[in-house]
């Protein structure tokens, strides 16, 4: 598992993918987010799964105690990202999957936001 600061997400999506490895990613969700494309278009086909959690209960301050993330005043969500940059994963077809893959995102969207379909 890995919590990479919000400035090095994408950095640590591209180190996972350079070792080949298998990981999980936790980020703010935040979909109109830099890094957003790069884990939704660029690495989607490498996404095995994921889920949301409310941020005040899945984060705490570490070093930094001036960050938004893990304080009281972050109200917001965050994901726990599974991510599969190994030989086999690479394997992993996402034609098949992607019409699921979009559904289970808009779907995760709109329920964290409160959207009706």
């Amino acid at each position: 598992m890995v919590v990479p600061p919000v400035t090095m997400i994408t950095k640590t999506i591209h180190y996972l993918y350079a070792s080949r490895a298998i990981g999980t990613v936790i980020v703010p969700f935040w979909p109109s987010a830099y890094f957003w494309p790069v884990i939704e278009r660029k690495f989607r086909d490498h996404v095995t799964g994921f889920e949301a959690f409310k941020g005040r209960w899945a984060l705490r301050h570490g070093r930094n105690t001036n960050s938004l993330l893990g304080s009281e005043a972050f109200d917001g969500d965050v994901l726990a990202v599974r991510m599969n940059f190994s030989l086999k994963g690479a394997v992993f077809c996402y034609t098949h999957m992607s019409k699921k893959w979009e559904r289970k995102w808009k779907n995760m969207a709109d329920s964290l936001y409160g959207l009706k379909q």
